[in-house]
């Protein structure tokens, strides 16, 4: 996820400076090969699939917390899912949450989608610790439709993203990701859950997780989030960098 804005205040949304996203550098090592990968910004499983259309996940929103050393330090960790982002493609649907601290010892959580190389959009769809939040895309070359739901409140939204002119999907790959975009160590957080992991191409074609990458995110040669797939259509996202007081 890039973000050049999105903070939300207590009673609404509002934006605020927040470095970039720069795509092609985990997008080009995560081509899709069946093995095991490590990757500075992403945690989670990459399918090539070709003529993607649709890609879904359920998954618990984790409780995060700032490190006792970082309480100055930006940073964000999203939870999503994307058409395109293991591709050589220059651009990328993905829609989700996330949990972010802007300095200040507080977290954050929010849903967004984006369509790159568009700026994020903050959704108006609460999410807290503890909650679990499903996510469909479903994608054509320049308009794409994001429903989310937030399973433990009731509350969906269903919105509309449109690309930017010349900047179409490939429909190449499907992605299940936790991310810190910057390539921080990261907040804490709890081991999430992502489960009925599938994606369908536009003849209905079906697949899950069987043969996806796997990727683990690994900063300064210390290993922040481990992949453990559990089965076709689960896996889990554990956290292994430093304990929260440090």
């Amino acid at each position: 996820m890039r973000y050049t804005a999105l903070v939300l205040l207590a009673s609404g949304l509002a934006e605020a400076s927040q470095a970039s996203h720069v795509l092609p550098v985990d997008r080009l090592v995560e081509r899709a090969t069946g093995k095991r990968r490590n990757g500075t910004t992403w945690a989670g499983v990459i399918q090539h699939f070709p003529n993607t259309k649709t890609i879904e996940a359920t998954w618990n929103v984790p409780h995060c917390a700032i490190h006792k050393t970082d309480v100055k330090l930006a940073s964000t960790v999203s939870h999503w899912v994307g058409i395109d982002g293991g591709a050589d493609c220059t651009a990328l649907l993905q829609a989700g949450m996330a949990c972010a601290t802007y300095g200040n010892n507080e977290v954050t959580y929010y849903s967004w989608l984006e369509f790159i190389p568009k700026d994020p959009q903050a959704l108006n769809l609460d999410v807290g610790p503890g909650d679990e939040i499903y996510a469909k895309l479903t994608a054509t070359s320049k308009t794409s439709g994001v429903f989310m739901e937030n399973r433990t409140t009731g509350k969906n939204e269903t919105y509309s993203a449109t690309a930017e002119e010349g900047r179409p999907l490939c429909f190449t790959t499907t992605e299940w990701i936790v991310e810190e975009s910057q390539g921080h160590p990261g907040l804490w957080m709890e081991t999430v859950r992502m489960k009925g992991c599938s994606a369908a191409n536009t003849k209905g074609t079906k697949i899950n997780l069987d043969g996806g990458d796997i990727q683990d995110r690994v900063v300064d040669q210390k290993r922040q989030q481990r992949v453990e797939v559990q089965n076709k259509n689960d896996f889990n996202i554990l956290y292994e960098g430093r304990a929260v007081n440090n």
